[in-house]
């Protein structure tokens, strides 16, 4: 079941996880971004500050831009546009791993989204080699999405984005 604000642990793998449509994947390779973030045509790729670790991901889907999220220290705060062609999206790791949870957007469409994380250097200093597994809880990441253009966003949840 799709819902419009979702909060899970997303495996990060090769400093990277994916926002992308459901039922139809983008055809072109993504970019791992220089910066924090890269949105464009199909979804958004994010780069951690490091690899094999889980971060908590919460995805809030509101009804008009929200203002940015003041709530936590956030480390570092970018913005863009993605378009999608499936209303349903997913949180994808690296390689291939898709989330349980199934984010509803009001309808296919340009979308504005946000992204805040927090841990980063807490994430760079992973060591997986010292036979502990992947550390759980070391970066964190919020997720705001807005309509941007010609879609009207009713279905989105406007009580998450106050204060997110």
């Amino acid at each position: 079941m799709a819902k419009h604000e979702i909060e899970e642990p997303v495996l990060i793998e090769y400093n990277q996880f994916t926002l992308l449509p459901f039922r139809s994947w983008p055809q072109k390779d993504l970019q791992l971004p220089k910066g924090l973030m890269w949105a464009g045509d199909g979804g958004a790729l994010f780069r951690s500050g490091g690899t094999d670790h889980y971060a908590g991901v919460r995805v809030v889907v509101c009804p008009h831009e929200p203002p940015p999220d003041t709530t936590q220290p956030w480390e570092l705060v970018e913005q863009g546009v993605f378009t999608c062609d499936d209303p349903q999206l997913v949180l994808v790791g690296a390689t291939g791993r898709i989330s349980d949870a199934r984010i509803e957007l009001p309808a296919p469409g340009r979308y504005g989204i946000r992204a805040h994380c927090r841990g980063r250097e807490a994430a760079q200093k992973v060591n997986v080699g010292d036979g502990r597994g992947f550390p759980r809880g070391l970066e964190s990441w919020l997720l705001q999405i807005w309509p941007v253009s010609g879609i009207t966003s009713a279905a989105a949840g406007a009580d998450s984005c106050a204060g997110s």
